[in-house]
């Protein structure tokens, strides 16, 4: 097999996880999503790279899917940036 090699710098950055256990509470919510944010940041600060659009997807227990999206002022690579979003 051929290795794939990139065309040019990403478009996007994400990170998704999975729970064994359903989040249920407001903040334990909160802190995954802030889990999430940190690392995405990282890998943006990491490629050199910023971001002005945020997404953030939830798959409820029941497969319903809510996203939220927001286009920031300017592009941040910053967690404190991402998380009042």
């Amino acid at each position: 097999a051929r290795p794939v090699a990139p065309r040019g710098r990403a478009k996007s950055s994400s990170r998704e996880d999975t729970f064994a256990r359903d989040v249920t509470g407001e903040a334990q919510l909160a802190a995954e999503l802030a889990r999430l944010v940190d690392r995405v940041v990282a890998d943006l600060r990491a490629d050199r790279n910023t971001a002005r659009r945020v997404t953030v997807k939830v798959k409820a227990a029941d497969f319903t899917v809510r996203t939220v999206s927001r286009t920031l002022a300017a592009p941040v690579q910053t967690a404190a940036a991402v998380h009042p979003v």
